[in-house]
């Protein structure tokens, strides 16, 4: 049986992440109950070897495979190029689908660069996460020694978030890495862009993570977002992946 809370509280920002040990699934707050399962069930898989997309039903890989966690930003799954990238390099990609969840609206405006505050995105993408860590380790085409996680934007909530030791990296895309924290034993990559519009203030991930070991950052000249396509990143996450490998 799922276990359910309801959290009556304003979230905010520094809001700190739901321990794994809970092995939440959903979570009520102002009456909407957010059911994580869903994000899993229809989350779209990128195999190699395979021109076409793949769903948990459609899946058919006979051999441990290493596997990334790609944790799709505000708008949706985008992350294609990130997705082919990682297939490129003998990865499974795994992208859970956070609007198959019911009652999730989006959290932000692609035109005004902005966050509307009105989705409890710190606990809702975290726990995208870790429910679908869970689901991995029981999948036998899974090579449980090679997996980690990726997350652009709003996807890096997840990411940064996450205490789960089982992951060999944290790679964090256009996010700032502000409030909260994650376990400083996990190696982390980050990208930001020297301006990115939807970060502002909020500032580069390398400003925000404190004393943390096996941190690199990465910053992009420029204004952007979309950090896939420039060759430090490129570069970066392929050393990263290849240097965090087992």
């Amino acid at each position: 049986m799922k276990k359910i809370i309801s959290i009556y509280l304003i979230q905010i920002f520094f809001l700190l992440p739901i321990s794994a040990s809970e092995k939440l699934t959903s979570f009520s707050i102002g009456g909407v109950n957010y059911d994580v399962t869903h994000a899993w069930k229809k989350a779209k898989i990128i195999v190699p070897g395979s021109i076409f997309s793949k769903s948990l039903d459609t899946l058919d890989i006979k051999t441990p495979t290493p596997t990334i966690l790609l944790m799709h930003g505000c708008s949706g799954i985008y992350e294609e190029d990130w997705a082919g990238f990682f297939k490129s390099k003998g990865f499974v990609v795994v992208m859970p689908d956070s609007f198959a969840i019911p009652n999730r609206k989006s959290n932000c405006d692609p035109k005004t660069k902005k966050t509307f505050g009105n989705i409890p995105t710190q606990i809702l993408r975290n726990l995208e996460a870790e429910y679908a860590m869970t689901q991995l380790q029981t999948m036998d085409w899974v090579d449980k020694k090679n997996i980690f996680i990726m997350g652009h934007s709003e996807g890096g909530i997840a990411a940064w978030q996450t205490n789960d030791k089982k992951f060999n990296g944290i790679i964090v895309s256009s996010y700032h890495c502000y409030g909260g924290s994650t376990d400083s034993s996990i190696p982390i990559l980050a990208i930001n862009f020297e301006n990115d519009p939807w970060i502002g203030w909020y500032g580069h991930c390398k400003n925000n993570w404190g004393q943390r070991k096996n941190a690199t950052q990465i910053i992009l000249k420029g204004e952007g977002h979309n950090t896939f396509g420039y060759d430090e990143a490129m570069v970066g996450v392929n050393e990263f992946i290849k240097k965090y490998s087992k």
